[in-house]
């Protein structure tokens, strides 16, 4: 199956679910994961109609994005380094993986107005980065104050297992937590997103309200 087949088919799939629990395809965003593909794959995928990709190295997805059409709308979900916020920031319109105060801080100081996600470690694995709910909470305050970002929502990997009922709990307590910092800030609708669902788990991730999903391998296969 080629690549346009395979994102027809998962647009179809989206779809359904979306339909089925009650949500409009539309508030999903389908993001192609394409950090391990080739330029000629991305070039592919966009024929297909995708207009938004992900990598994890800003200097290889540099590299890539020469080649690519320049309305890609770029999405960063590796691990930002602090020496190559200025090129994140100068290439990435999204930052999915923004995962402690000091580097949000930092780019903060940049002044680019990019669209961050906070990371969230809501499974607790020790193996995974990212900020947890106790922390996102209590440092909500001081995030919100921050000029220079534009916080749009939260981000967070499930465990890799079979067991969809401890997939759909870190899903669900990632809206949970969404939800608890609006009622928190008091000042009208917020956070409308919510990076989670991958190629394995990304049916559970809609019916529990993703509106990104991070879909690599059910693309590219790679």
């Amino acid at each position: 199956m080629s690549i346009t087949s395979r994102v027809q088919e998962l647009r179809q799939h989206v779809e359904q679910i979306s339909l089925d629990c009650g949500r409009d395809p539309k508030d999903i965003r389908l993001i192609a994961v394409s950090k391990r593909a080739s330029a000629e794959q991305v070039l592919e995928a966009y024929g297909a109609g995708i207009r938004n990709f992900a990598e994890n190295r800003v200097d290889v997805a540099l590299g890539k994005m020469q080649d690519l059409p320049s309305d890609i709308c770029w999405h960063f979900i590796g691990h930002l380094q602090s020496n190559k916020v200025e090129k994140a920031v100068s290439h990435f319109p999204w930052i999915h993986s923004v995962d402690s105060l000091s580097l949000l801080e930092k780019l903060a100081s940049k002044e680019k107005h990019t669209k961050i996600l906070l990371q969230v470690n809501v499974s607790g694995e020790g193996t995974k980065q990212g900020f947890s709910s106790y922390d996102v909470l209590a440092a909500w305050e001081k995030i919100s104050l921050l000029p220079g970002i534009q916080v749009q929502g939260l981000m967070t990997m499930a465990p890799f297992t079979e067991d969809r009922q401890k997939v759909r709990e870190c899903f669900s307590s990632l809206r949970k937590l969404r939800d608890q910092i609006r009622e928190q800030a008091q000042n009208g609708p917020i956070l409308p997103h919510l990076s989670m669902g991958m190629s394995h788990d990304y049916p559970i991730a809609i019916e529990e309200g993703a509106t990104m999903l991070r879909i690599g391998s059910k693309i590219f296969l790679l």
